[in-house]
C-alpha cells in the first residue's frame, strides 16, 4: 500500500518559494565534502575532469547539495538512446554531464524540495558550464541504486529512465571497477533536441573547436619504433692500449692470458672463497700442467701415413 501524499505545511511551502541554488564558492569546499561523507551513502567525491558544485540554501541555511562531473565514458543504453557513432561520442562526451550526488540533509526532507532543488540547478547548470569551461553542456545522466531509491526527485523533474547499466563504477580516470550492483540510468535534456544535435553530423563550428581540443589524441597504431643504437664496435687489445695512453685495461690484460690460465683463475679464486685447501689449488692446476702435456703430445706425433704410401 502506497503512503499518502503529504503536501507542504505554510512554513515548508515558504522555503520551497524562497531557496536558492548558487555554486559552492571554493572556501567552502571542505565544509561541503564533508557533510557528504557524512550523510550520502556513497561518501565524498573526488570528480573526474570538468565539475561544478551546488548548494541549495535558504537564508544562509543549506538545504541540499549537487555535484556534477565528467560523464561516464561508454553506457550502452545511452549510446543507443542518443544514436551517435563512437566518433561523435569520443568527441562530444564532453556535452554530457553526471549528476554524481544529490543529497538532501537530514531535518529538510520536505515534500517537493528535492524536484523544486533539481528544477532550479538545472535550470542555470548549461550558462554555469559555459561561463567556467567555454562550452555548454546538453545532456545530464545519473544513476539511481533501485535497491535503495525510487527516483522520485529525477522523474518529477522529467528526467527519463533508459535502463540498468552493467555494474561498473569509476574508481578514477578511465579506471572502472566491477561492483555487480547494476543502477538505473537516467537522463535529462537540458536545450531543446539536445539528443538530434549529439548525434548530427555537424556541431556549430566554435563550439567543434572547443570541444573537440579537450579530446585527448588516439594512440597511433603500428607508429615506427625508435632505432635501436649501434652496437659497440670491439677493438683490438693493441687500440685498447692505445686509448689507455699506454697502460693496459683490466679487460685487456684478461684478455691476452692464456686460455688454459683464464679457465684455472675462476676455479682458484672458487675453491679460496669455499674454504678449499692448498691441496685442491694444487690439484687444479696439475690437472692445467696435465692438459698442457696432452696438447704438447698431439702437436709432436709426427703425421699419419698417406693412402697411396699404405697401397705401395
Amino acid at each position: 500500500m502506497s503512503k499518502p501524499i503529504r503536501r507542504p505545511q505554510a512554513d515548508e511551502q515558504i522555503v520551497l518559494e524562497e531557496l536558492q541554488v548558487e555554486l559552492v564558492n571554493p572556501e567552502d569546499l571542505p565544509r561541503f565534502q564533508s557533510l557528504l561523507r557524512r550523510h550520502h551513502y556513497l561518501g565524498g567525491i573526488r570528480p573526474v575532469g570538468e565539475r561544478l558544485y551546488y548548494v541549495a540554501a535558504w537564508r544562509g541555511q543549506w538545504l541540499a547539495l549537487l555535484v556534477f562531473c565528467a560523464a561516464a565514458k561508454h553506457l550502452r543504453h545511452r549510446e543507443k538512446w542518443i544514436g551517435w557513432t563512437e566518433g561523435q561520442r569520443r568527441k562530444r562526451l564532453g556535452l554530457v554531464t553526471n549528476n554524481a550526488r544529490f543529497l538532501v540533509l537530514p531535518r529538510f526532507h520536505y515534500p517537493n524540495l528535492a524536484t523544486r532543488v533539481m528544477g532550479l540547478c538545472l535550470a542555470r547548470l548549461g550558462q554555469d558550464w559555459q561561463a567556467r569551461y567555454a562550452h555548454p553542456v546538453w545532456l545530464a545522466e545519473s544513476f539511481i541504486d533501485t535497491q535503495l531509491f525510487r527516483g522520485t526527485a529525477y522523474k518529477a523533474s522529467g528526467w527519463s529512465e533508459l535502463g540498468p547499466t552493467q555494474g561498473y563504477g569509476r574508481s578514477r580516470q578511465d579506471y572502472y571497477v566491477k561492483h555487480d550492483r547494476p543502477k538505473a540510468l537516467l537522463v535529462k535534456e537540458l536545450k531543446k533536441n539536445a539528443r538530434r544535435s549529439l548525434c548530427a553530423d555537424h556541431l556549430p563550428a566554435a563550439l567543434a573547436v572547443v570541444v573537440e581540443s579537450k579530446v585527448p589524441p588516439l594512440p597511433a597504431m603500428g607508429a615506427a619504433r625508435a632505432p635501436a643504437a649501434p652496437a659497440m664496435p670491439k677493438l683490438p687489445a693493441t687500440k685498447l692500449l692505445s686509448m689507455n695512453g699506454g697502460a693496459a685495461s683490466p679487460r685487456a690484460s684478461v684478455d691476452q692470458k692464456p686460455l688454459n690460465a683464464r679457465l684455472r683463475s675462476p676455479c682458484v679464486a672458487a675453491a679460496r672463497r669455499s674454504g678449499a685447501t692448498s691441496r685442491t689449488s694444487a690439484t687444479i692446476d696439475r690437472s692445467s700442467a696435465s692438459a698442457d702435456h696432452q696438447r704438447t703430445r698431439c702437436r709432436s706425433a709426427p703425421p699419419l701415413p698417406s693412402a697411396t704410401a699404405s697401397l705401395a
